[in-house]
């Protein structure tokens, strides 16, 4: 029997085993189908793989190596200059000291819905690729970081893109939240918040700011999804009925009529 045809389709993660699982929101679509080649929502509309994208626009800069009081809320950043990003801080800001370090400021907006996103622990901030080294702060709290600060050659990943898991904790809804990133940029070379690697953006399908897998899986997104096809059975089937899930890519669970039959691998 072909079961290509008649199913339904939702990208996200839930509990859909049952028949009595509402799946009225669900797209039809026929088998074989791989969402990860598919368009993906916008960054803004997105609640299954969303991103705190606060990269591209003014920030407050800093020439010297600071301390992380700088990334404190309430830290008076008067005296700084403005600077665009992605740029290199040696052209933008005229800053071209050698393994020198530097500070980015900006205020952003947090939505509900990212908030939430936050306590799900699926929010990601995308900051994208740095020269060379990062501490990377949201409303003083440390969210990541890349590479050995004044070691030279201590950054080996520095032409990857950088995205920090944001805990709920660090964030409150609404305006005037925080973000701070402190670099130390190794050599004479670009420096800062640089656009030398993948560019901070959604394009189609790839998504570098939430791509778990990032470059090795092509900035494509993965996750999960739950397909849905309801059936008769028919009297030639006989009394036994085998079903064979072919191609199910990568991890998978089948379930029919609510009860688990396998799972794969």
């Amino acid at each position: 029997v072909d079961f290509n045809a008649g199913w339904r389709f939702h990208r996200g993660d839930g509990t859909y085993q049952l028949p009595s699982s509402d799946d009225t929101d669900w797209r039809d679509i026929e088998a074989p189908h791989d969402w990860a080649i598919e368009d993906l929502p916008s960054r803004e509309e997105d609640d299954v793989t969303p991103v705190l994208a606060v990269r591209h626009g003014i920030w407050r800069f800093y020439r010297g190596e600071g301390n992380d009081t700088f990334a404190a809320p309430g830290f008076d950043d008067a005296g700084w200059t403005d600077i665009q990003v992605p740029s290199d801080w040696r052209a933008a800001a005229g800053y071209e000291a050698a393994n020198a370090s530097g500070w980015y400021r900006r205020n952003f907006t947090v939505s509900a819905a990212a908030f939430a996103a936050a306590r799900a622990g699926t929010l990601r901030l995308a900051l994208g690729s740095v020269a060379t080294a990062d501490r990377t702060y949201i409303n003083g709290a440390k969210v990541g970081s890349t590479g050995a600060w004044h070691k030279p050659g201590g950054c080996s990943s520095r032409l990857d893109y950088r995205s920090y898991a944001v805990p709920a904790s660090a964030l409150h809804v609404g305006p005037d939240n925080v973000a701070a990133i402190w670099v130390w940029s190794e050599g004479s070379g670009p420096a800062g918040l640089v656009d030398w690697a993948q560019p901070d953006r959604r394009i189609g399908p790839f998504d570098p700011g939430a791509s778990p897998g990032h470059k090795q899986t092509g900035y494509t997104l993965g996750g999960v999804g739950w397909y849905r096809k309801t059936f008769r059975p028919d009297a030639s089937w006989g009394e036994r009925l085998q079903l064979f899930v072919e191609g199910c890519y990568m991890n998978c669970s089948v379930y029919l009529n609510g009860e688990h039959l396998l799972t794969h691998p």
